[in-house]
């Protein structure tokens, strides 16, 4: 896997053997991000990313130079893989925390200008998780939810739903406030 842009652009990681993770592919990262520097500067948002995994979708925020970065998963491997790369790219703009999805949202009283969620594709209720966050006003005005899912599983009959684009088996379902 590799950074996309930014100023970690090219950097190799490698997704953690130990770790059962479905990364988003390289593709997928470089066509969402295209999407994005067109809607959102990234020095000025805050960003969550949910089931972070390997790191990827923190890394390209963090060398896009997003202000801040949640990055949330269950897996404390996942959690010490994301902090052992934060270190070695000097990154202090990301804060991981290892927890579940559904109790960080549920919890949490931060506000977020993107939330992307890449959850296990046939393990999670991604429905409800979209629900609580537009429920409890996570996003900050004109906030955007991104949910990467299969292409077999359509979201359009969910409130908020602005568009889906589809990548190689891979989807990203855009949600608004």
């Amino acid at each position: 896997m590799r950074i996309i842009s930014g100023t970690l652009k090219g950097r190799q990681y490698e997704v953690p053997k130990n770790v059962k993770l479905r990364p988003t592919t390289d593709r997928a990262k470089e066509a969402l991000f295209n999407i994005l520097q067109n809607k959102i500067d990234f020095t000025e948002i805050q960003a969550l990313d949910l089931f972070a995994g390997s790191g990827g979708i923190t890394f390209e925020f963090a060398s896009r130079g997003t202000k801040t970065i949640h990055s949330v998963d269950a897996n404390p491997l996942s959690i010490r893989y994301i902090n052992a790369k934060l270190q070695e790219y000097k990154l202090t703009n990301c804060q991981p925390f290892c927890a579940k999805a559904e109790n960080f949202i549920s919890q949490t009283t931060k506000t977020y200008d993107i939330i992307f969620l890449d959850p296990p594709y046939n393990l999670i209720d991604k429905q409800t998780l979209i629900e609580i966050m537009l429920n409890r006003q996570l996003l900050n005005n004109e906030g955007i939810i991104i949910l990467e899912h299969s292409t077999n599983e359509p979201f359009e009959h969910l409130p908020n739903h602005q568009e889906t684009r589809n990548y190689s088996g891979s989807a990203f379902s855009f949600f608004t406030q």
